[in-house]
């Protein structure tokens, strides 16, 4: 296979989470902002850590000079975290 070509799908889908996954945080935080639900709240919190701010620190962070790809991976990790855990919170833990 091209590895061109699987560079450019890989480039593709990227971004495809990323809009996708902004424009689902967005109509759950356009949800909490109108209604004051707290659920709302901490789901558009952990959708955005589980896609558009892992995108961001895969296409950002290799830039940056002196980040190894061992940082790059801890720093995706702890997003990934966090985003499960407001999740939990929201369909979990709220009053």
């Amino acid at each position: 296979m091209n590895p061109s070509l699987v560079s450019d799908v890989t480039t593709v889908l990227l971004a495809l989470v990323g809009i996708i996954g902004f424009f689902v945080s967005l109509q759950s935080y356009r949800a909490y902002r109108r209604y004051g639900s707290k659920q709302m709240g901490l789901l558009a919190l952990g959708i955005a850590m589980l896609t558009v701010v892992p995108v961001g620190l895969t296409v950002g962070l290799p830039v940056v000079p002196g980040v190894t790809d061992a940082a790059s991976l801890l720093v995706v990790s702890i997003s990934y975290l966090v985003g499960l855990a407001a999740i939990d919170v929201a369909f979990n833990h709220v009053e």
